[in-house]
């Protein structure tokens, strides 16, 4: 099964009603494959939650109705910021399923140093921003020498993605719709199409004559074909990509 690592940025949601955002979409592709989340990443939306709920508090206090209706703004607010914010964090994995991979520092900050120095990806060109997504590059690159397999990487950051460029099983995709369209692109290749000749009994398919490759709710893919200007429907698996026999 693939494994999708996400940024922070691909789960943002500072707000106090879920940990993570994009939970739909996320849920969905936690079916076919294994999520992933680097720690620092965990860390960083917990801080991004404090400071959101420290904002809110600060307003509050600041409220006119707040001294009016003479309500409680004691420093017990504030431990209930933390706890709040760990409530959702422990309930997180009801939101969609993932593991939270943490780093082997042995070794990595003289590394992450050489390379803020160089300003190698993903640090900056012209400065050495670029700390927590080089903390994530070497949790991707861990996992991939103890899991091998292919990663997806969720990410808009351009300098992370040029980290990844020499990464044979490593792909940074934009957004996590871009996870199917990638899987999608197999059902057009040559290998697929001559399955497909043997399986239909024709002579010839070309790319052009698959129509549309969609993802059932069973989690198969549906492949729609014309050829000769008569409509075919085909199934496979979702992991094999093996053609299911009707």
């Amino acid at each position: 099964m693939d494994s999708i690592f996400l940024d922070t940025n691909s789960l943002r949601n500072h707000k106090a009603n879920h940990f993570f955002g994009n939970i739909k979409e996320y849920a969905r592709i936690s079916q076919v494959a294994n999520i992933v989340i680097p720690s620092i990443v965990i860390d960083e939306i917990k801080r991004q939650k404090e400071r959101f709920l420290q904002s809110q508090l600060s307003k509050f206090r600041s409220n006119y109705f707040t001294y009016y209706l003479d309500c409680e703004t004691g420093d017990t607010l504030f431990s209930h910021i933390h706890e709040q914010v760990e409530s959702l964090y422990e309930q997180s994995q009801s939101e969609f399923p993932y593991s939270e991979e943490h780093l082997n520092h042995d070794g990595i900050l003289k590394q992450i140093k050489y390379m803020a120095i160089q300003n190698h990806a993903p640090f900056e060109l012209d400065n050495d921003k670029g700390f927590k997504d080089s903390y994530i590059y070497f949790t991707v690159t861990q996992y991939l020498e103890r899991s091998g397999g292919n990663i997806f990487i969720v990410s808009n950051d351009n300098r992370f993605r040029e980290a990844f460029s020499d990464k044979k099983h490593i792909t940074v995709l934009s957004t996590v719709d871009q996870y199917y369209d990638y899987r999608k692109a197999y059902f057009k290749e040559e290998y697929f199409l001559g399955r497909l000749q043997d399986h239909l009994g024709t002579d010839s398919i070309s790319a052009d004559d698959v129509k549309l490759v969609d993802l059932t709710d069973n989690d198969e893919w549906k492949i729609e074909l014309e050829i000769d200007s008569e409509p075919y429907t085909i199934y496979a698996d979702f992991y094999s990509r093996e053609i299911l026999e009707e």
